[in-house]
């Protein structure tokens, strides 16, 4: 078995980070543990010699006194120490998830997409659900550890009174050693059994769960979005799609229950064999010691306490072996999590940002591809947007317009070029600091089910003027006040059953306050009026175009009517940017521009 030094660092500093009393507190506990058998194995003897030779009855008692006694300060402080440990463990989880939560939240957004972020948070989720918390476990086995090396010292200390007995009763010293000599080796065939049960069974079990992640996923689909969503049911209902769903489903559990199946065979197995070699040695342990009581070389009374230690001497090496072997089989589930820890971001810059809020902005032979594909989705894209210009992205679907979005976002970053602000390369600036200048209102919107104002201010205080200020613009100031708490009523019903279930339309117009509330020198907008009917589009052209006279705004649409009011129009195909200028200037060209408004405007009119 290889040790792994690094990991073993990772996690015993995991360990002092919470506490530095945990590892003690963890071994003193197995070490009481493992004691406690030895207590009873020994006033045990004590009684039933006390019993044989006839001894008086209050001697007799006073030996199960001190047995009780004995037994209850052992379980006493075993009880202390184990609650030390499970609430020092409780915290230890808690850290440890929320490093996990920390570095999802905050890490490089185009790591976190990639197969490698993806694939990483794929197998801990699948880990946690099908072994169970890694540090959990961690602890587990190295509970069952050392209370096997404890139960092993206590074991060869009474096995060696046991020898030192056979010799001073005139047992020889040849054949003495040659019992020990062969007790060792049958301690050592076992323990070498059961490493390698359990490297096998751990192996197995590994590759079990490696084969289950995609399952995993298709069955928490189903669970919960298909059969919780409500979103989905209207769909299933109207389209007849239960019997489909059922059946998918249910192929879905067979495989599960095949898999379920087949872990329990795999764990039945390995424990049924551990159990074999553990009893086996066992009964030759107690066969020996009986003889030799019988042949008055020990006392009646130790034949239960040496029979016993021996006994506990071969379930403390199974313990000590299963807890190496799960303790190897546990290791890779570690890697995984400090693996993610430690993903490698680029670098993030620290530069300050320019002190007024003028911004000028510059893409400069820009391409990119997605990880994985080898189709650059921009091609030498070139444009400056200058201060308080009001720019759309125009285009067919695929023709790199959110792509740009997301670039100017730092979700990405440029492989070759260099996108701007003021002169300077975006990814010098602090990212936190640069992502303060913008307010973006993206295609695929997400509210939570939070309060709404908090779904508008997000971390930052309340401003109760901005926050009626931004729902006025947005014509939402009525709607809110009408809600049972205001601003304070809950969005959905995740968290609260009076929560408010607002229309598309409606959660649209709020994503589009939350970016105006930010108030933002750079306003950006993915699609803005996909939800919207064509009475509240004009109405939000008509108010984007007035609010915001003063700021940058970028906005991607696919109806062309909104793009009259803009300064400029940036027309994309295939990645390339293949047209710039005023909506009358670019139906003077006669190019991409003019062949997607005619085709617009002739489908209204043929309406």
């Amino acid at each position: 078995m290889t040790f792994d030094r690094e990991l073993f660092k990772k996690t015993f500093h995991s360990f002092h980070e919470v506490s530095p009393w945990l590892f003690p507190a963890l071994a003193a506990e197995n070490f009481l543990l493992a004691v406690r058998p030895f207590v009873v194995l020994h006033f045990s003897a004590a009684v039933v010699d006390g019993l044989y030779r006839g001894e008086g009855e209050a001697r007799v008692l006073l030996q199960a006194l001190w047995l009780s006694c004995g037994v209850l300060v052992v379980e006493a402080a075993g009880h202390v120490l184990g609650c030390y440990v499970e609430k020092t463990k409780q915290r230890l989880l808690k850290e440890q998830t929320r490093k996990q939560l920390e570095k999802a939240v905050r890490m490089d957004y185009q790591l976190l997409e990639s197969g490698q972020g993806q694939e990483l948070l794929a197998n801990m989720k699948r880990g946690r659900f099908q072994h169970g918390d890694p540090f959990e476990k961690l602890i587990q086995h190295t509970g069952d550890m050392l209370s096997g090396l404890f139960g092993v010292a206590g074991a060869l200390v009474y096995i060696g009174q046991f020898a030192a007995e056979k010799l001073a009763a005139g047992s020889g010293a040849v054949g003495t050693l040659l019992m020990f000599g062969g007790f060792l080796a049958l301690a050592a065939g076992g323990v070498l059994l059961t490493v390698k049960n359990g490297e096998r069974h751990n192996r197995k079990r590994f590759a079990r769960f490696g084969k289950l992640t995609a399952q995993n996923r298709l069955y928490g689909f189903y669970r919960q979005n298909v059969f919780q969503n409500d979103k989905y049911g209207k769909e299933v209902r109207i389209f007849d799609e239960r019997e489909l769903i059922e059946e998918e489903f249910g192929k879905i559990q067979k495989d599960n229950r095949d898999f379920i199946k087949g872990i329990g065979k795999d764990e039945g197995s390995f424990k049924a064999a551990n159990s074999v070699v553990n009893t086996f040695l066992s009964g030759i342990a107690c066969l020996y010691t009986g003889v030799n009581a019988y042949r008055e070389l020990i006392s009646v009374g130790n034949v239960v306490k040496y029979s016993g230690a021996v006994a506990q001497f071969f379930t403390g090496l199974t313990r000590v072996a299963a807890g190496m072997a799960d303790l190897r089989g546990n290791a890779p589930f570690l890697r995984q999590h400090y693996e993610f820890l430690e993903l490698e971001e680029p670098e993030r810059g620290k530069e300050e940002l320019p002190a007024s809020d003028v911004v000028e902005i510059s893409f400069e032979h820009v391409y990119f591809r997605y990880p994985g594909t080898e189709t650059w989705t921009l091609k030498d894209v070139s444009f400056r947007i200058a201060q308080g210009d009001h720019i759309a992205m125009v285009g067919k679907n695929g023709s790199g317009k959110t792509t740009c979005i997301r670039l100017l976002l730092r979700l990405y970053r440029p492989e070759k070029g260099v996108i701007r602000l003021n002169g300077v390369d975006i990814q010098a600036y602090d990212i936190e600091e640069y992502w303060r200048l913008l307010s973006v209102v993206f295609q695929n919107f997400k509210l939570f089910s939070f309060r709404l104002w908090q779904n508008i201010a997000g971390s930052g205080a309340k401003r109760e003027e901005a926050l009626w200020k931004a729902l006025a613009d947005m014509g939402m100031e009525q709607r809110v006040r009408e809600m049972y708490a205001g601003t304070d009523s809950c969005l959905y019903r995740e968290y609260d059953e009076q929560g408010i279930l607002i229309s598309g339309g409606e959660a649209q117009k709020l994503a589009i306050a939350k970016a105006l509330y930010k108030d933002a020198p750079v306003f950006i907008m993915d699609e803005p009026s996909a939800a919207l009917d064509p009475v509240s589009e004009a109405q939000l052209y008509e108010k984007t175009n007035t609010l915001l006279g003063e700021k940058t705004l970028i906005f991607i649409s696919h109806r062309l009517s909104s793009c009259c009011f803009c300064d400029r129009i940036l027309v994309f195909r295939d990645g390339v940017l293949l047209e710039e200028g005023s909506h009358e200037q670019l139906l003077k060209l006669g190019g991409e521009y003019r062949k997607l408004w005619e085709a617009q405007a002739g489908y209204y009119q043929a309406v």
